[in-house]
This record gives C-alpha cells, structure tokens and sequence, in this order.
C-alpha cells in the first residue's frame, strides 16, 4: 500500500521478486505485459497506473482494492448461488475483455479474485505467462504461480496445481481455454466451499486433475441448479476441444440461469434427501420469495407474445422433409436445412439477425447439442456432429435410416439408429453405442423413435410404435434405468418446453402440461398452432421449441406435379389434361399412365391412371397410409404398389380399371424387414414373361440394391438380383426380357450399365457421362437416360447373340427429368414436370406458454 502524492490517491505498488529481478528478459517481458495490461480498461479487471524501475527494482504501481479474495471469503464456507452468478459473470466478462486483447491469465484462482463494494477485481494478469516464457525451470514457474496467497504471501506447490488446465500440467501450450478452466474450479469451490479436485501429494493432484472427474456440484449442495452444474462441468473437461471455447459463451450462460427460474426453482426436491419438517419449511421459504422475485422480474421485463416469420435466402427452399427447423437451447438460434441447387446445407440464423450461416454439412434430423455449442446430424456415414458455427463434421457412431436423436446434459445422445428397433445411446464423444430402451413383445411394439430429453439430462420422451395402432404411445424412460412410463395416448413426435409436452394431432399442434419429476401428464391439453407440417411416413416433426420459442414449418397445399408430352424432336411441351403425379409407369399398349397421387386431405400417396387418349384419371387405391411404386403387368390390365401399414410391408396388387379387391402379393414383418437390411422397397418393373417382380430396395446403409419377386411362390420373398457394396437402382428390362439396363454409382458417379437378364457376369457400361432413369425402346434397339443437364440421351443398342454394341449417346429431348416414360414407338415422351410448393416461411411465436393462457 503507497499514496501516489502527485495524484493525491491510494494505490498499491507491486515488485518483481528480486531473485527474477537480475533477468534482463523477465524485467522486459515485465514491462511490455504491465503495459498491455494497463490497456484493459474493465471494472472487473485491476487497474495498472504505472509501471517503472528504481534503484535495480521493478515495479507495477496498481489501483488499491479493499475487501476480501474470493478464497477469503470460500473460507467460512460456499457462496450463496445468487452471488456466485453475479461473481461469476463479472469474471467472465472481464476473461473475455483480456481473450478478445490477446491477454491470457494462466493463474487465474480465488486468491486472484478480489470481491469489493464495486464488484469483482481480477489480479495479476499476464505474470504468469510472461514467468514462465522466461525460463525453463518448470519448477520456477511453478513457483511463480503460488507467490501470494492472495497477494504477497508465500503460497503452497498443491494449493496452485489445484486450477491448473491438464494440458498447462502436461506442458502443452495454453490458451484462453486454460483459463476456462481454472474459471470452472473456481466456480466448483465458490459454490461448493471445496476444491474441485485434491490430492495428498503433487503427483497424486496432478493424477486427478488428468483422470478424474470432480462430484456433481448438486451432491455438495442440492439447492444449487442442474444448469450451473452442467456450465461448471463443461469448463473442466479435460480435453480443450470439448470444453467452453471462450469465456463470452460462459458469460451468456450465467446469465441465462441468473434470469431464469432454474437457478432458484430446480431444488433438491427432486433428489433422494431426507428433509426434517424445518428444513421443508425453510426450503419453501426460500422457494416462495425466490418465486415473488422472479416474478417481480418477469413483470419488469414485460413477457409479452411476440410472432415473426423467417423466410429462407432469395432462391433457396427450406428442405422440410428431411430436416424441419430446430431451436437452439437458448431460443435464439434456428437451425435449418436450406435446399440449394445441387446439395443441401444445414445453416443458422439468429433471432436478430437476417443472415443464415452455412455449417458446411448436409445430411437430414439435425439437433442441437444441450448447450447450443455445437449440432447433431445424420448422414450416409452415420451420426456426426459439427461446431455450431461451422467446420468440419465428425462420426460420432453408425446409423441408418435414423428415426430422430437428442443430446442431453450428460453428454449423452440417445438416437434411433433404424425405423425398426430400440433407442440406442452413445457418448457424444464416440463409442459403442449400447441401448437405452428395449422392445415390449406383450404391447407388440416395433420401433421407438423420436428420443427428447427433458431437462434434467437423465428422463426422456419417446414414441413406442406398435403393430396394433391402439398401443402406440409416447413413454418416458431413463438413461440408468430400464423402467418406463407410458404417458401419453398420441402417434406423433413429443417435444418438452416450459412444462408442457407438444405434440401434433391431425394437423394441430397441442400443448398439455406435463410434470417432468413426476413423468406425469398434469391437465388438459391446449391448442397451440394449426395446420402443422409433419412428416409422418419418418416422424420428423415440423416444430420445435426451447427457452419459451416455439418454430414450425405451416403445412402447405399438396403440390402434384402436371404430366407434360414432349414429341422427339420438337421442342414443344404439352400438359396431359388431368394427369398429374409422380412415379410414372406407361402401360405396355402406351395407351394409358399410372402414376402417384398426393391426396390433398391426408397428404398421403394415391395410386391413379391415366388414359392418354381420353384424358380421363381413375383412383385405384384408397389407404389412408399411402402407397407408391406402381408398375403396370405385363397384359396392361393390373397394377402392382407398394403399401407400409403398421409398420409392415406390403405388395398389392389390382385391376387397371380400380374394379375388384387388393390382392396381397406378399407381406414382410417390420423385423423381416430389418433381417433382409430393408428400409423401403418398391417395384421398378415386370417380366414379360409375367414371372418376376424387379424391386429396388432401399437398405438401412443409404444404399439401393436390386432384388426380384418370383410370383409363382406364395408371399414371395426378396431374392437378390444385383447386390454390391455400391448403389444400384431404376432397372428396367427389356421388352424380350433379355436385359436390364440400371444405374450404378460404382466409378464414383452414376452411370448406365446392361447386363444379361438373369445375370451371368457379362457388363457393359452405355453412358459416357453421368445418367441416370434408363428405359427401352419397344423393340430394343435403343436405350434412352437422363444425363446432368435433365435431358433425354438416346443410345442406339444393337445385339449379336449374347453380345450387345452401344452406339453414341446423343440428346433427343430436352427439359424433362427424372420421372418420364416413352411410347413403345420411341418417338414421345411423358414427364412430371417438377413443380415445388409455394416458398413459405417459418413461423416463431416467443413466450408460447404465454399465449396460451391469453388466447
């Protein structure tokens, strides 16, 4: 303690250890880290006035505190949580101001934090590093770091180790992320009263720094809230990657749970405690007067409904069916999925922003990690997760044809890796996954989809699909536990926000209050919002809700595409009256079209034909469920589709002309679905000689393989036609039935290739660029694809025996697509004219909970 006489105020005045000072590089290192500190000007960081030498003694000359370190104060015991949060995000912000200057404490501890009148004080900036820089003693260092018990004090070797970052004890370089995590231990100790971690010896600490991990906060003190638990625990992961990247994010999550009922209203209550009569009482108390106050705030603040729409970048569609909107944790961040020409990109836009931020992946049911940090998606290599603010993706586990995942507070993702199976869980940092639900044979479940973790990070919903419809349910289960409640009556995705499960019935979404400690459903449902998106056929939900915001995608009209006639070698394109479908198939007469209908109602597939010639249409199946994959017989007079009902898979089959029953080809199980690694068949084409059926079957890798049907065998099963460790899709045989034409991605790129019908080895590849969709002409003499630019590529085929000869590929039709046909005559061609629904945004109601009590 001095007085600066010139400016008539107390100051301190700080030396250079004298056995340092005769270092010509300290005292320089000394001087330039003094001045880069005096340019922090923050109310949370000590001030630095001056800085000189006197007499062979460096000094720092430093505003004058008065009050206690935090480590005084943990001394008489833990902090009230109220003020480890005030302290805790003035020290943040003050670890951000020196992070964003270049400046890294790498000694930051309660004896380095002075509580004053005017708030928090951090010390000592800079020293450490510019020390240890300065020698390679890793002792003299060290010894740097425990000068001063708070200031000037001589310290203890154990007392210093205790904040240190693994990798500052390994002798890794370190960074602000060193000092997230000393801030992290001293957040443990200021809410605890103890020290993250101990040891009875230098090694013995060092191992439990490096190894162990300390007791939940909440197990110490079970007033204090899982959610400061959770941001305590993430600033003391051992790896640098995994923890907090920068204090700015700590920041915003203190003062998330300092205004949020969480850090008053998450009690112990919840956990196994034996409470005497007064300390119930005394809990409530504390209970009720927290309650007065956060509503007092909450009255301050002003809660109001706010509505707003976000619309997707000019030119860009939001890709709904494979990735509907996702709110972050916090409420403030949407993640979608935009549908660009030619890939997609998943993408975040702020709340008070306009601008999405591309995350550099694709793929489809992405979600967001507990702590908004970082997102969760699936992809053909399986599940991978990625920074939310973009980089490179990493695979966290296998998956399939998943049914929906969640990333709970434990760092645990619950996921459904197949349509057909249990929940699964793996660490979010890799591993095996094991499962964390298991099939009820008595209840005759199939599947379990759609995982949602509450709160908590321990309970979960779910959604148990059974074959008998009326078993179908959303449970509640456990990470550590194999029990299981059922607690709602729906078929839909449950999500959980602010109390209450959401979930959608019909097209409308509902709300229904839901106790998450006692896994109970407390009254009566609510509506929130109508007409919905959901995609029923995966389960992927259209709305999602966190923090209080709720985000959905509106269901849109059903869009049909308009079937369009295009003659060879004109450029004239005529719309067929009343035809309009995808999945076309043309009836061997080339009278008459069968395609796949949207029903408008139930937003569902409709098999419909389509008579050329006198422009009229015919519904041949009426499911609810959908159907698709319609393939006219060989004689022109019936139908074959495909239908999933109950989870199982079915092959139908019906007259042209919509008269006379379904007749059920065969039938799979949902498990022999999964046994035959089958995610979705359908039928591509018919045998002439009426025989066989040629499916393309989707399997559970993202992959497509080629299989047939013999319809001589009652309930025939899929025998493998074409199966290679690549995708093969949209055969189609020859009209003498000695060939088919497929596409196959086995050079890299999707290319056409022929080979005898049945296989016998021969092969020959017909593009010479990438193409996909080829069909025959009548007689077989000549082959048509699509290539890249969606134009029609004839090649002329000419047979030899068992030989065959391609001619040059050259473009006949241009503008088409994918989905078309060709007339016997090879001279028209038929089309679905691609027609996307109309761009609508997504709609974001904040303080949903609040509407539903007001309207």
């Amino acid at each position: 303690r001095a007085r600066d006489t010139r400016l008539d105020r107390t100051v301190a005045i700080k030396i250079l250890p004298a056995e340092l000072a005769s270092n010509a590089q300290m005292r320089l290192r000394f001087e330039r880290e003094a001045r880069a500190i005096s340019s922090l000007a923050h109310p949370n960081i000590c001030t630095v006035h001056d800085v000189g030498s006197d007499n062979g003694v460096d000094y720092m000359v430093m505003e004058h505190l008065e009050g206690e370190t935090i480590a005084d104060r943990v001394a008489r015991g833990p902090i009230a949580v109220e003020e480890v949060l005030r302290y805790g995000i003035d020290i943040a912000d003050a670890l951000e101001k020196a992070h964003r200057s270049g400046i890294v404490h790498r000694d930051l501890k309660p004896g380095n934090v002075m509580v004053t009148k005017s708030g928090v004080k951090l010390l000592d900036f800079g020293l450490a590093k510019a020390a240890a820089e300065a020698t390679s003693d890793p002792n003299a260092s060290t010894h740097l770091l425990t000068a001063g018990k708070p200031l000037t004090e001589e310290g203890t070797l154990i007392g210093t180790f205790q904040y240190m970052s693994p990798e500052q004890l390994e002798g890794r370089p370190a960074d602000a992320r060193s000092d997230i995590f000393a801030f992290g231990a001293t957040l443990y100790e200021m809410a605890t009263g103890r020290r993250a971690f101990s040891g009875t010896s230098r090694a013995s600490l060092i191992a439990s720094i490096l190894a162990t991990e300390p007791p939940p906060i909440s197990s110490v003190q079970p007033l204090t809230p899982t959610s400061l638990d959770r941001v305590i625990r993430l600033c003391l992961v051992k790896e640098p990657n995994e923890r907090w990247q920068s204090a700015h994010d700590v920041k915003l999550e203190l003062q998330g749970i300092a205004g949020s009922t969480a850090a008053v209203i998450e009690p112990a209550i919840r956990r196994r405690m034996s409470w005497l009569p007064w300390s119930i009482a005394a809990a409530a108390l504390v209970a009720a007067v927290a309650a007065g106050v956060l509503m007092q705030r909450a009255t301050e603040k002003g809660e109001q409904v706010e509505r707003f729409s976000i619309a997707a970048p000019p030119g860009v569609a939001f890709n709904q069916a494979d990735a509907a909107v996702s709110v972050s944790p916090g409420g403030d961040r949407f993640l979608v999925l935009l549908q660009k020409d030619p890939a997609w990109q998943f993408a975040v836009r702020r709340s008070d922003s306009f601008e999405f931020t591309e995350l550099g992946s694709q793929g489809y049911d992405a979600f967001w990690s507990f702590d908004g940090r970082q997102v969760g998606f699936f992809s053909e290599s399986g599940i991978k997760r990625v920074e939310a603010t973009g980089g490179s993706a990493r695979v966290i586990a296998a998956a399939g044809d998943s049914r929906g995942a969640s990333w709970g507070a434990n760092d645990v993702i619950l996921y459904a890796p197949t349509p057909n199976g249990p929940i699964m869980r793996v660490p979010a940092t890799g591993g095996k996954p094991t499962p964390a639900t298991k099939l009820d044979a008595s209840r005759k479940e199939i599947a379990h989809w759609r995982p949602f973790f509450l709160p908590d990070g321990k309970h979960f919903l779910f959604l148990a699909k059974s074959s008998d419809q009326e078993l179908t349910a959303v449970f509640a289960g456990s990470v550590d536990s194999p029990e299981i409640k059922r607690v709602l009556d729906v078929d839909t995705t449950p999500i959980f926000d602010r109390g209450h499960i959401i979930y959608l019935d019909a097209d409308d979404l509902y709300a229904v209050p839901f106790d998450e400690r006692k896994l109970e459903v407390t009254g009566d449902r609510i509506l929130v919002a109508r007409n919905v998106l959901l995609m029923r056929e995966w389960g992927t939900p259209g709305y999602s809700a966190a923090g209080g915001v709720l985000a959905y995608h509106p269901r849109t009209s059903a869009v049909n595409w308009p079937m369009m006639r295009l003659s060879r070698g004109t450029r004239e394109q005529v719309a067929v009256p009343n035809a309009t479908g995808t999945n076309v198939d043309l009836s061997r007469d080339g009278a008459r079209i069968v395609g796949q209908r949207l029903d408008p109602k139930t937003h569902s597939n409709d098999i419909w034909t389509f008579d050329l010639e006198r422009g009229t249409s015919t519904r041949i199946s009426f499911d609810s469920g959908g159907e698709w994959g319609p393939v006219w017989s060989p004689d022109s007079k019936s139908i074959v589709y495909a239908r999933t009902a109950d989870n199982n898979f079915f092959l139908l089959r019906r007259l042209a002309n919509g008269g006379g029953a379904e007749e059920i080809i065969t039938k799979l199980t949902a498990a022999q679905m999964v046994d035959i690694d089958a995610f979705r068949v359908e039928i591509v084409d018919w045998t002439r000689d009426n025989r066989y059926l040629i499916a393309e079957v989707i399997t559970l890798r993202q992959r497509s393989d080629l299989v047939t049907f013999d319809l001589t065998k009652p309930n025939p099963a899929p025998a493998p036609l074409i199966s290679t460790p690549f995708s093969e899709a949209s055969a189609r045989i020859s009209t003498d039935g000695r060939w088919l034409a497929y596409m196959s991605d086995e050079s890299g790129s999707n290319q056409i290739y022929v080979q005898p019908f049945p296989p016998n080895g021969a092969k020959w590849q017909v593009s010479t660029e990438p193409g996909d969709s080829p069909r025959w002409r009548g007689d077989g003499k000549e082959l048509y694809y699509v290539n890249r630019d969606r134009a029609i590529v004839a090649v002329d085929v000419a047979q030899n025996g068992t030989d065959l000869s391609f001619g040059t590929p050259k473009v006949v039709a241009a503008n088409t697509g994918l989905d078309y046909v060709v007339t016997p005559d090879g001279q028209t061609f038929y089309y679905a004219a691609s027609q996307e629904p109309a761009a609508t945004p997504i709609h974001v109601v904040r303080n949903w909970d609040k509407a539903l009590k007001k309207e």
